[in-house]
Formats: structure tokens, sequence, C-alpha cells
């Protein structure tokens, strides 16, 4: 489900590796994106390389964050993808703009 944002707000986002068993997992070398850096970037969170916070940029539109990691700590890889798709839409109105059309004769 994506997460609706207006065009002028931001989100934290976190990811928590876990087991088959559902418990708390290792990772190693986590790298996160935007799908489209034009309506949505992205600030690491000091310390932590699991979380982000997904600011918007004023552009409406869809995109996607994802956080890729590997799960095989040491030799080999074994990548693992969390997606969240996320919306931008337009805020609540703030002001009025006048729009004057073309000038003609009567």
């Amino acid at each position: 489900m994506a997460l609706i944002l207006t065009d002028s707000q931001k989100v934290s986002l976190s990811v928590t590796p876990e087991s088959a068993a559902h418990n708390p997992a290792a990772v190693e070398n986590p790298k996160w994106a935007s799908s489209d850096e034009s309506i949505v970037t992205l600030e690491l969170v000091e310390g932590n390389p699991l979380a982000v916070v997904a600011l918007t940029t004023g552009k409406l539109g869809n995109v996607q964050v994802t956080l890729t990691a590997d799960a095989r700590i040491g030799e080999g890889e074994v990548l693992l993808t969390a997606i969240q798709d996320i919306s931008v839409v337009a805020g609540e109105a703030v002001s009025l703009v006048v729009n004057p059309g073309v000038p003609e004769s009567k």
C-alpha cells in the first residue's frame, strides 16, 4: 500500500531485518534509493544505516523507496530488498492566483 504525502511533507522510514522465525537478524552493506529524486530525496539518519528521512521536493508523482542489503554476513551475497511506494499529492490550498485571459475588442 502506498504511503501518501503532500508536496510539503517528509517521513522517517526504517527497516528491521528479521529471520524466518521473526527474530532480529543482521545485514550488511545497506543501500537506500529513490526511484525518482526529482519527487522524493533521501537523507540518511546518522548512526542508523537502516533508517532514512524521505523528503518531498514539491513535485507531484509516484516513487518507490528501496533498501537493498546483504543477508549473508562475510563472504558471499544474499540480497534482500524492502520497497515502500510513495504517492506525492498536492497539499491544501494556501493562496489564490488570478489568471487573466487575453484582452479582446468588445
